[in-house]
């Protein structure tokens, strides 16, 4: 969803209109279930002609060739698509599936107020913030329908981040029944038809460090779909020409409170990457007192030793200690920042899809 969201977002920037497809409803074995998105692009331009996928072969096909219609219609126009994959044809089209789901198309223009939800919810996403997003689909002509009243609201008891032309009721409705299904939906209320999409952020990677390696480590995160957050207390270091696929950049005052255990909570991986000793046995003291599912720091055994010596006169258990992997990575000759900021993503790849275990 995120770099989908994102790649969207700079196609409509660049003054592009697009389709947006996406499976609101699936029952039954099917190619994606709700949720799955594809981005169509008009006809003829270059480049990729979609982004994303809602399945592949026929379902694709159908998506595809719909959405080339839609590109004649105002922005705003959207179509809702019922498919049954029945046996006979999956059968027919190498499929072995055979359920029913609706696939919904929306045409979006740049600078409209689809456009605007989407950036807002672009926003929270980075601030590792879940919102939703929601619109109304009013009844049009010839089986269409207008997409109207793009909306987003954080999922919290915050006030909503983008204010909507439906009353408060029906989106506090809305926002219960998102949560209570956890994935987009079409929703019936006071005989208006609603679509509402919830969107988590995906686990944080807060890189303590912005130096050479910090950078590497910050794109390859990034790419491994990880909400990235870079902290230094360097802006010329700290910034968004040199760190471009991150989320967040926080210029730190020192490293002293660097560290915030309301932000950095038990889905977190801390990567300490920072220029000298002193500073990182700061910010391990620190990250030790949070849930932090992952810890870790780069350096030899011998700088580990050091740290781990002084991070005990200050009360720091064997137990505490334990829960930092340094040498941080896995195990690989690496030697360029490249290098070494592959083998520290994929040891947090592994721990995400495997739990908490160290190697």
């Amino acid at each position: 969803m995120r770099h989908l969201l994102r790649d969207t977002l700079n196609l409509l920037h660049q003054g592009e209109s697009i389709v947006l497809a996406t499976i609101v409803d699936s029952h039954g074995s099917t190619p994606r279930s709700s949720g799955a998105k594809m981005t169509v692009r008009r006809p003829g331009l270059p480049g990729e002609s979609i982004l994303g996928t809602v399945g592949g072969g026929i379902t694709e096909a159908m998506a595809i060739r719909d959405a080339g219609g839609l590109f004649g219609t105002p922005p705003g126009t959207a179509l809702l698509r019922e498919l049954d994959l029945n046996r006979d044809l999956a059968a027919g089209t190498d499929m072995i599936c055979g359920g029913q789901f609706s696939l919904l198309l929306e045409h979006v223009s740049p600078n409209s107020p689809a456009t605007s939800a989407l950036e807002e919810l672009d926003r929270l996403l980075r601030q590792g913030r879940p919102g939703l997003l929601f619109f109304q689909l009013a009844p049009k002509d010839q089986g269409t329908f207008s997409a109207q009243g793009h909306a987003v609201t954080p999922l919290s008891d915050a006030p909503p981040a983008h204010a909507a032309d439906v009353p408060d009721s029906i989106r506090r409705s809305l926002v219960q029944l998102a949560m209570d299904k956890g994935a987009v939906g079409l929703h019936t209320l006071e005989d208006q038809r609603y679509v509402a999409e919830p969107a988590f952020p995906p686990a944080p990677v807060f890189l303590y460090g912005a130096g050479h390696v910090s950078r590497c480590t910050a794109r390859l995160a990034a790419m491994m779909g990880f909400r990235t957050v870079v902290l230094d207390d360097r802006q010329d270091f700290a910034n968004a020409e040199r760190f471009p696929e991150a989320d967040q950049i926080v210029v730190l005052d020192d490293f002293h409170q660097a560290v915030h255990p309301e932000t950095v909570g038990k889905d977190a991986f801390v990567v300490i990457l920072t220029r000298g000793h002193a500073h990182d046995k700061t910010v391990l003291g620190q990250a030790l007192r949070t849930p932090a599912r992952y810890i870790g720091m780069i350096g030899s055994k011998k700088k580990r030793g050091d740290v781990y010596a002084a991070l005990r006169k200050e009360g720091f258990t064997d137990q505490d200690l334990d829960r930092c992997h340094c040498p941080i990575g896995v195990t690989m000759n690496a030697q360029t920042p490249e290098e070494i900021a592959l083998s520290i993503v994929a040891q947090l790849v592994d721990v995400r899809s495997a739990g908490n275990e160290k190697h």
